[in-house]
């Protein structure tokens, strides 16, 4: 458990506010600029 805290604490992307479209939008940007990182459907 104090490992985890540990670990937990020490994060930086636990300090910074991200709303969840913002995170939305960077995954989907990640995703056009690599097309071929996307699997055949």
């Amino acid at each position: 458990m104090a490992i985890a805290l540990w670990r937990l604490l020490y994060r930086d992307d636990l300090d910074r506010e991200v709303s969840p479209r913002m995170l939305w939008q960077q995954r989907r940007d990640a995703e056009l600029a690599e097309p071929d990182a996307r699997p055949d459907a």
